[in-house]
């Protein structure tokens, strides 16, 4: 017989996006917004919720990092408020969470990054990145790495006194 051993986690980092065509906000059906709030925010807090459990029943302190994104502080420019809506909701999880679980030992932040080169993004090209990037005061898209570099920062020990925070990763945005 094959004894199972509980893994215990010390840290999540919820990234969940569901990429769309855009729309305008009377075009978006109610099955799109379903579907976008599946994945966008009820799966984000689903695995939110289940790690809570897990760091709790194994009485460690974690760090949970929920990733936004930049559309919620334009309210999604270019046709994608379902999305930003979304977003938004995370960040409103991420602080209601952190404030619940804080005495915990549990600290729970988010990253929101701007455009970033990614498959995503390469759809931008000619005109439409130029206009991009002229909107972003660096002057350039996010490389990956350097969102990453800022989760790592928020799940390591020099983030011990960090929880309940957006840090948003945009260049000036």
């Amino acid at each position: 017989m094959i004894k199972q051993r509980r893994i215990q986690l010390t840290a999540l980092v919820n990234n969940a996006g569901t990429p769309l065509e855009r729309q305008r906000a009377n075009e978006i059906s109610a099955e799109r917004l379903k579907s976008i709030f599946a994945v966008n925010f009820y799966g984000a807090f689903r695995c939110a919720q289940e790690a809570i459990r897990n760091m709790q029943a194994g009485k460690v302190s974690g760090a949970i990092i929920n990733i936004s994104s930049i559309s919620t502080k334009n309210g999604g420019r270019r046709n994608h408020l379902d999305y930003a809506a979304m977003k938004a909701a995370v960040e409103t999880m991420t602080v209601g969470m952190a404030l619940e679980y804080a005495k915990s030992g549990l600290r729970i932040n988010a990253v929101s990054p701007g455009t970033t080169a990614t498959d995503l993004s390469a759809e931008l090209v000619g005109p439409a990145l130029r206009k991009v990037k002229k909107q972003i005061p660096l002057g350039r898209l996010a490389e990956p790495g350097e969102i990453a570099e800022a989760v790592i920062w928020l799940i390591s020990p020099k983030a011990s006194y960090v929880t309940g925070t957006v840090l948003t990763v945009a260049g000036g945005r």
